[in-house]
């Protein structure tokens, strides 16, 4: 996966990303990234501020996703998902780089 992507591939992942983003608590949503990065043979992070105004992160890749926000008081929430989508496990605390955190890319 160290291949130079090209633009017309990660156009792909971003719309993805920024579609699903807002559905990233359906198993459905998930899994459609995980596909998408299988598909593409690549790994993608994101981050911005969703509509409701709250700051996210979001790495996906072909062995799963990772997803956080950060809330008003600071506080940030990340979230681990498998390759099939299912929920791993959760962490979070006060002074997380949310970026950092989730779109640190891969997983070692």
């Amino acid at each position: 996966m160290s291949r130079r992507l090209s633009h017309a591939t990660l156009s792909r992942l971003e719309e993805g990303a920024l579609r699903l983003v807002d559905h990233i608590e359906d198993i459905t949503a998930r899994r459609e990234l995980i596909r998408l990065a299988q598909r593409e043979g690549a790994y993608f992070g994101c981050s911005g501020t969703l509509d409701s105004g709250t700051d996210f992160g979001l790495y996906f890749d072909p062995y799963g996703l990772r997803y956080g926000e950060r809330e008003a008081d600071g506080f940030c929430r990340v979230e681990v998902y498998g390759p099939d989508g299912d929920h791993l496990y959760g962490f979070g605390g006060d002074g997380y780089d949310l970026e950092g955190v989730v779109c640190g890319g891969p997983r070692t």
